[in-house]
């Protein structure tokens, strides 16, 4: 009987220490631990995108410097090599001049250190007028007085004064045919079919009895990708791997081959339609509602004016090309290549003057390079109406930083069928007469060789006799070789062309 108390206090004792435990627990317990991962900077920008404060990359949750990747500020340039951007130094000309500004003395313009007569930039002082080239001379004329002259052909021709300055020189009689061995002829091939040695002869041998002088090459497509080689580009930046030296790539085949056949070759370089750069700088791309990258870039950024420009720099310090023909050097069309609400990530002012300026800026570069090399840009048919402000080209203004003009006069373009012979005659004639109303004899009209013209010989013939009768400098046949290389093809072409 004496067991059962001592029983009775060692559970006493045992609930109590039970019971302290587990308000000890209760009191002291944690909150269940949870795991997330972070998915974003410390400024808030998610992992792999580039932040507001250029050239900042958000990268695995900490701040990088990447410019190649995120840009950098107008006034600073990437170093692709750190990653960061580097504030560019005004310099100055001789005069103190900052660079790429008008001087007090007119019409000097500061280019790299150079002082440059650019009365289209910074006009002409009291009493004088800009001159046919960029410089100032004295008032030559009143408005709407004339004078005749003679053609660059030899035909009779009048010149009508404008803004105290002679126009250009046309025709009195529009079927003067003068001397037409200035004459320039030609048709595209791409750069894949100059890289055929077989392509290459078959096209000049057919050219030359159908009077054609010139070969167009792509060097620069939409795709943004090159058809030449130079010394430390980007081995992505080429179309093909295997043209990776000076004399490997298609360019310098088709040049060395053209010009042993006494032919000029002309190459044809894809501007702001680029998908290569639009890939790897999205900061740079025009872009459609939800952000969506389009392949198209904006001319305004000053990133995507300095690729393009080393690029065409590359290409006449390297090879001894003819003629540089400018093609999408305009913005995209709205409605058309872009939603008509797209967002342009540099554009703040005209597209015009920003398309006018790099026109510019590239015909100077190309010829401070070499001076024989020919520029030319490739624009709408439509502007042959006038400024088309929609993509920036104004063929009134590009005359002036350009030595030919080409409007695409394409008949499918505009409704009609190159078999309706009467009617793409018409529309093919009218339009070159109106583009050299705004663009004088610099005009040199491209004519369709695809569409409802492919493989028809007398429907491309009908549009070269359309521009040979208005009295241009030449004509050039777009995707003409893809009707074949056979000479009856060509001879056929001879009838009208020659």
């Amino acid at each position: 009987m004496e067991i059962l108390p001592i029983l009775i206090i060692v559970a006493l004792i045992a609930s109590l220490g039970m019971l302290f435990y587990l308000q000890a627990q209760t009191a002291f317990s944690l909150p269940p631990f949870s795991f997330s991962t972070p998915s974003s900077c410390l400024d808030g920008t998610s992992y792999d995108e580039c932040s507001i404060q250029r050239p900042e990359f958000c990268r695995n949750g900490t701040l990088v410097d990447y410019c190649s990747q995120c840009g950098c500020d107008e006034n600073s340039m990437c170093n692709s090599t750190t990653g960061s951007c580097e504030v560019i130094i005004p310099q100055n000309c001789s005069d103190g001049t900052v660079y790429n500004n008008c001087s007090t003395t007119k019409p000097k313009y500061c280019y790299r250190g150079i002082l440059q007569d650019r009365a289209d930039i910074c006009g002409c002082p009291t009493g004088k007028v800009r001159d046919d080239y960029f410089g100032c001379t004295s008032i030559m004329c009143y408005p709407n007085d004339m004078k005749s002259c003679k053609t660059s052909d030899n035909c009779n021709g009048f010149q009508t004064c404008s803004q105290n300055a002679w126009g250009d020189c046309l025709k009195a009689d529009v079927t003067c045919t003068g001397n037409n061995s200035q004459w320039n002829s030609g048709a595209d091939m791409t750069y894949w079919m100059a890289d055929s040695q077989t392509t290459r002869l078959e096209v000049i041998q057919s050219s030359k009895p159908a009077c054609m002088n010139t070969i167009f090459v792509d060097a620069k497509d939409v795709d943004g990708k090159i058809a030449y080689y130079y010394s430390g580009m980007p081995s992505s930046l080429l179309a093909s791997s295997s043209w990776n030296s000076n004399t490997s790539n298609p360019i310098y085949k088709m040049m060395s081959d053209a010009h042993a056949n006494n032919m000029r070759i002309a190459v044809r370089f894809s501007l702001f339609n680029d998908e290569y750069l639009s890939s790897r700088n999205s900061s740079l791309s025009i872009k459609n509602p939800g952000n969506v990258r389009t392949n198209w870039v904006d001319p305004a950024c000053q990133e995507v004016r300095n690729w393009e420009i080393s690029l065409l720099e590359n290409l006449v310090k390297n090879y001894d090309v003819d003629e540089i023909n400018l093609d999408f050097s305009r913005y995209p069309d709205p409605g058309v290549d872009v939603s008509t609400d797209a967002v342009y990530p540099c554009l703040s002012g005209n597209k015009t003057t920003v398309i006018n300026n790099f026109v510019r800026d590239a015909y100077d570069r190309i010829k401070d390079i070499n001076s024989s090399v020919k520029v030319s840009v490739s624009v709408f048919g439509r502007t042959a109406d006038g400024p088309d402000n929609n993509t920036g080209q104004s063929i009134g203004d590009l005359r002036n930083y350009a030595d030919f003009i080409y409007p695409m006069l394409y008949p499918d373009y505009a409704g009609i069928s190159c078999t309706d012979l009467q009617a793409s005659y018409s529309y093919v004639n009218s339009k070159t007469v109106a583009s050299m109303l705004l663009g004088g004899n610099k005009i040199i009209p491209w004519v369709q060789g695809f569409g409802s013209c492919a493989g028809n010989t007398d429907a491309v013939g009908n549009q070269i006799k359309a521009v040979k009768d208005a009295n241009t400098k030449g004509v050039a046949v777009w995707w003409f070789v893809s009707m074949g290389t056979s000479n009856p093809v060509w001879n056929r072409i001879a009838n009208f062309n020659c």
